[in-house]
């Protein structure tokens, strides 16, 4: 399993706080509750690294965000303008 260096503790924390299994990604509740604000936090985590000149590499299934072609044009828009 590969290390979410940025996300892992809170993540497996959260679950934890709200029953579930500290390894759960399929749930409602990580779904619906948790997975929104991770991916929140990968992607500050990535503009903040960019906005300073330094490069980001960003690993995680993005597969809701890719499918979404104004999340995908945005966020192309955005890089593409620093």
């Amino acid at each position: 399993m590969l290390d979410d260096t940025l996300t892992r503790p809170v993540v497996e924390a959260a679950l934890e706080k709200l029953g579930q299994s500290p390894h759960d990604r399929e749930s409602e509740t990580y779904l619906k509750y948790i997975r929104p604000c991770e991916y929140e936090a990968l992607i500050a985590a990535a503009n903040e690294n960019v906005e300073c000149g330094t490069s980001a590499i960003v690993t995680a299934p993005f597969i809701r965000e890719v499918n979404d072609p104004a999340w995908a044009k945005g966020t192309q828009a955005y890089f593409t303008s620093l």
